[in-house]
């Protein structure tokens, strides 16, 4: 599959004296880009090809993700995204990171029909000796999703 780079030139000369519409194509630059690499993710699960696993800083990982999930939320649901300061790197493959973020994102929307909030933070998380932990002692970094449904309220003519 060969990756097609978005050109923003042509879309930004026709805006001329509109700099206050020059984010939006940025905007819609990052978003193609983005469908783009979603798109390889899909390709590379679909073939079950090996992940490239990398040190990835989540904080910046979630930051770059929670401009992008609005749209997929909707307008009904509002999104908080929350990292804990000094947060450390977590090796991965971004794209199975991005997998994730998605998956309980969509799963968290289809829980709440009637709007609400979604929640996402990280935090750092030392593991100590504790028996019966589900991994061995060390530092960690955990990824926290939460949702809130907005209660449905009924109306009476």
């Amino acid at each position: 599959m060969s990756r097609t780079k978005p050109k923003p030139l042509l879309a930004r000369a026709e805006l001329g004296e509109r700099p206050e519409l020059r984010h939006l194509i940025d905007e819609i630059v990052n978003a193609a880009e983005s469908a783009a690499d979603f798109a390889r993710q899909l390709l590379t699960f679909s073939r079950r090809q090996e992940s490239s696993p990398r040190p990835i800083r989540l904080a910046d990982a979630m930051e770059e993700m929670g401009k992008l999930l609005p749209r997929l939320l909707g307008e009904d649901i509002v999104l908080e995204v929350s990292c804990e300061d000094g947060l450390g790197s977590i090796v991965l493959d971004p794209g199975q990171l991005e997998q994730v973020i998605v998956n309980l994102a969509v799963n968290a929307r289809d829980a709440m029909p009637n709007g609400g909030r979604l929640l996402m933070g990280a935090s750092n998380f030392e593991q100590g000796s504790t028996v019966g932990a589900s991994a061995p002692p060390g530092r960690y970094v955990q990824l926290l999703v939460r949702h809130c449904q907005t209660e449905r309220r009924n109306h009476r003519s």
